[in-house]
């Protein structure tokens, strides 16, 4: 397995919570297994919240119905060819300068010949796939939601992405300053979200790239328009995929799987 080395940190939000800080050591996911969408729902930022105090900054995470991004799948089963992009989206990443990508299935048409869970390997191979992966093979827990310090292996995070999961993977040398607009706009409505640092080799490290399943936006470098393509896209993909079920967290654990430092309050 790599190491992930020589990250920059980043000072960020909650206690100077470090981003890119993971420490050496930190399994690759990609090697250690790591029809037109609907249009953005209207956030309300209902129930508790939970505040995390900084030294200067207060962060408050609020605690929202989960159920109410449930929307159909928009890519069918999710095993078939690559589906459509959003007109919205499309616009919001044109003037990002991000690129979009839609994958066609990586595993061909399972779920409609069985009833038992096809999907689930322990040790899922993503080398013949774009990474980020956006789906395939994955592992039968998932990562709990939230902002992780430590990237998550792909093979949870592609769980995540059949639940209807947008996963933002955040570039290692994007500044406090960005970062902290990701963290603001995750802790407005956390469901359905996976905050990460990016792999080096698959990642742009001054940029963002954003995953849902068999979809994905990357842009190469942050600018001023970037936190409003990331929050457009998470509003017409999440809770689309081709499994409907609320962003809870598995109640599961194992060895590579780390938990995040800021959990989503309703997982």
């Amino acid at each position: 397995m790599r190491d992930v080395r020589g990250r920059r940190a980043i000072a960020l939000l909650a206690g100077a919570l470090l981003l890119a800080g993971c420490g050496s050591g930190s399994a690759s996911p990609s090697t250690s297994d790591a029809a037109a969408s609907a249009e953005p729902a209207a956030e309300t930022g209902a129930g508790s919240t939970a505040s995390t105090n900084a030294a200067s900054d207060k962060l408050t995470i609020k605690s929202v119905d989960a159920s109410k991004f449930l929307r159909g799948s928009s890519v069918g089963f999710g095993e078939g060819p690559a589906p459509s992009l959003s007109p919205t989206v499309r616009r919001a990443a044109t003037r990002a300068g991000c690129r979009l990508r839609s994958d066609s299935s990586a595993v061909g048409i399972h779920l409609l010949l069985s009833d038992v869970a096809p999907l689930h390997v322990d040790n899922p191979d993503y080398s013949k796939q774009q990474l980020p992966p956006t789906n395939g093979h994955h592992r039968p827990i998932w990562a709990d939601w939230g902002f992780y310090q430590q990237p998550v292996p792909y093979a949870y995070e592609v769980h995540n992405l059949e639940h209807g999961g947008v996963v933002v993977h955040i570039g290692l040398k994007v500044t406090r300053v960005q970062g902290t607009r990701v963290i603001r706009m995750w802790a407005a409505s956390p469901p359905f979200l996976v905050i990460v640092p990016g792999l080096p080799t698959d990642v742009p490290q001054r940029g963002v790239t954003v995953t849902s399943w068999q979809r994905a936006m990357i842009c190469r470098t942050w600018n001023a328009r970037t936190p409003a393509a990331i929050q457009t896209y998470r509003d017409v993909y999440r809770g689309t995929g081709p499994e409907q079920i609320p962003s809870l967290d598995s109640g599961s654990s194992a060895d590579d799987l780390p938990v995040p430092v800021l959990p989503d309050p309703t997982g």
